[in-house]
Parts: C-alpha cells; structure tokens; sequence
C-alpha cells in the first residue's frame, strides 16, 4: 500500500472467498438457508437459486473498523500493535465509494427479508430476480456472525478486471487496488507496541510531508498505553 500522489492513495481489496475468515462468505448463505427450509422451500430449489447468484462475479472487500482504540484489534490486526492505523473521514468516504456499508453481525434474517428471497427463489424468470440476487450477492459480503460484533466493521466491496495476487500466511490471495482521495486521510495512529515511538514519529511525517504538500495529516500516538512493551 502505498501514497501515489497528491490526490490519491491506494489500498489493496481482497477477495471475499479469501478473507481472514474463509468460512464468512458461506455464511450468509445457511442464514438463508436456515431461514427458508422449513417455509415450503426445497434444498434443489434453494441449491438453484444460489447457483443463480453465483454467477454474478464476486466482490472484492475493503475493511475499515469504528473500534479502532480497542486492544485486541490492534494485536489481530495492527501488527501485533507495532504498525500504524490509518484513520479516514467516513463522510468523505461515502461520497466517494457508494458501497460502503456497515457490517451485519445476526444469527438470523429478518422476517421481511426471508419472504423477500422466498418470493425470488419461487419466480420462474432469471431476468425478474437479476436485482434480488445483486442484492443478496452483496448482503454475502456484509453478513457476520455475533461473535465479530466488536469489530464494528465498515467494508468497501467493489469489482475490478484488473486482478492481483499475493501471499498472506502462505496462502495465494487475489485481490484489487482501490485509489482513496487522499483527502479523506485524516490521521496516521502509531501502534502501542511500536518501539521508538517518538523516531517513528518522525520518519512518518517526513514521508507524508514529502508527498503530500497540499494536506496536513495528523501523526499522534495511540491512546492506548504501551502494553507490557509488546503483545
């Protein structure tokens, strides 16, 4: 990742089949499923729906979180709380990227929603439900269990034919650069773990003065005090 101009900064969104949880993008999936079997929906019947949908192509997730002064976030996901987070301005966010949406931690659909599907999986035309499977192909991406709740998860789900891999944790990982505005950037937090933290500091300022020359970013420390130096 990394600052390309003056205008913008690119970040890298991964595939949904290949998130931190695999098991996620399924998910959403047997929450439908759980929700429709016992209403007069078969298995072939749901099975045919879902194959519908899949062939919609699958989107590509960005991941932003509203706990960001949370310990345990910085040690899953801050490099054991010695990296950097990046903090942005949400309204500025949502004026650029229309599909940001906050996620969904439920072990259930709403009633609505599941007559909703049961009325989609029930019509005979694939050109009548082509909007409902859109819709429910992005609720895959948005449906979390509870057990994430504390991660207040935002995403940005797009799609791109311009794809790229890399290896995260052994595992080839397909993903997609989305150019932010470097206007929404508003802060670069230091991890509590980060050693030389004032050194730190200053090297980062150092770059974002070098590339940025038009906007002022906040470089601060975060509130959370150095955990027994490391995690």
């Amino acid at each position: 990742n990394s600052v390309q101009d003056l205008r913008q900064m690119v970040l890298h969104a991964t595939h949904i089949r290949y998130m931190n949880d695999m098991m996620e993008y399924v998910y959403f999936k047997d929450l439908l499923w759980r929700g429709v079997k016992d209403r007069g929906i078969s298995r072939e019947a749901y099975e045919n729906f879902i194959n519908k949908v899949n062939i919609f192509s699958d989107p590509f997730i960005l991941s932003f979180s509203k706990n960001c002064e949370f310990l345990p976030m910085w040690q899953m996901y801050g490099n054991t709380a010695s990296g950097v987070m990046l903090e942005f301005n949400r309204k500025k966010l949502l004026s650029n990227f229309s599909t940001l949406q906050a996620c969904q931690y439920a072990n259930t659909l709403e009633e609505d929603y599941i007559n909703a599907c049961i009325d989609s999986i029930n019509r005979c035309s694939f050109i009548d439900v082509v909007m409902d499977i859109k819709s429910i192909k992005k609720n895959m991406s948005l449906y979390k269990s509870p057990h994430y709740r504390y991660e207040k998860e935002w995403r940005i789900y797009q799609r791109s034919n311009i794809v790229f891999t890399k290896v995260s944790n052994g595992i080839i990982k397909p993903y997609i650069e989305v150019a932010i505005p470097i206007d929404c950037l508003e802060a670069v937090v230091i991890g509590p773990c980060v050693n030389n933290k004032e050194q730190a500091k200053q090297a980062i300022q150092i770059l974002l003065d070098n590339k940025l020359t038009n906007k002022k970013i906040d470089v601060r420390f975060s509130e959370i005090d150095s955990y027994r130096n490391n995690i």
